[in-house]
């Protein structure tokens, strides 16, 4: 029985991989075949993920590095902390359209002083409801402020502990903004020292897409719709596939 059982379920996951479907595992999340797919995804952040259109970026990095997917994306209605958006009804009810395949999560209050926890259950009741419906949640630290070295790993450990105690998996943003400045004297922050230029925007973008796609940034295309040059895209590739752990980074399933 459990060999006749083993056969249909492979059988059934072929012609489902075929039709470009959406496959759900044993986990409850969907894992989209990459060959002529759809990749659905639903943003829900604040001024981090909106500002200079960090999904578009995400898009034409995928798009031109899986030329068989499409991608689409929404954003949450609203700029709004991971706690407030538990309790908007809209953006709840958006994790239950069970047509996506990734949410990005972002905006987890944190203290700045360091003297404060914040609460995180909110975001894993998030995470458990888009695992409900079939979608794999991403996490998204932000990078830190301009001057305030510690802030990107402090905000990265943050959400490292939701992703950890909630089954998300992390793209490790801030991390990557601060191994890639380690390396080159460039201004990746807006005027504000708080908020990403597009150059620092793309990079984020760059770091999401290699843990949706689930493999290095050095192995995606350069693409023409990139506010840097093919060389800087390059070295940008490099320094988020420096840190890109399949077992933490890759949301493919």
């Amino acid at each position: 029985m459990k060999i006749l059982y083993s056969l249909a379920s492979a059988v059934s996951l072929l012609v489902s991989a075929q039709a470009g479907a959406a496959v759900v595992t044993d986990s409850g999340v969907k894992k989209h075949a990459m060959e002529t797919s759809t990749l659905n995804i639903l943003y829900m952040g604040n001024s981090h993920t909106k500002r200079h259109s960090v999904p578009e970026f995400v898009k034409a990095i995928i798009e031109a590095s899986e030329p068989g997917i499409q991608v689409s994306y929404q954003m949450a209605p609203g700029i709004l902390f991971l706690d407030q958006r538990w309790d908007h009804g809209p953006s709840r009810k958006m994790l239950k359209d069970t047509s996506l395949s990734h949410v990005v999560l972002q905006a987890q209050k944190y203290s700045q002083s360091r003297r404060k926890l914040y609460s995180t259950k909110e975001a894993k009741k998030l995470v458990a409801l888009a695992k409900e419906h079939g979608t794999q949640a991403v996490m998204f630290p932000e990078w830190g402020q301009r001057g305030r070295q510690w802030e990107g790993q402090y905000v990265h450990d943050i959400y490292a502990g939701i992703a950890k105690e909630s089954g998300a998996c992390i793209a490790p943003v801030g991390l990557v903004w601060d191994k890639f400045l380690s390396e080159h004297r460039m201004n990746l922050h807006a005027m504000d020292g708080n908020h990403a230029n597009d150059k620092g925007a793309f990079l984020a973008a760059l770091v999401l897409s290699q843990s949706i796609l689930g493999r290095p940034a050095d192995q995606l295309a350069v693409t023409t719709t990139a506010p840097v040059d093919a060389k800087l895209q390059k070295q940008m590739q490099l320094a988020a596939a420096s840190l890109f752990k399949a077992e933490a980074t890759a949301c493919t399933s």
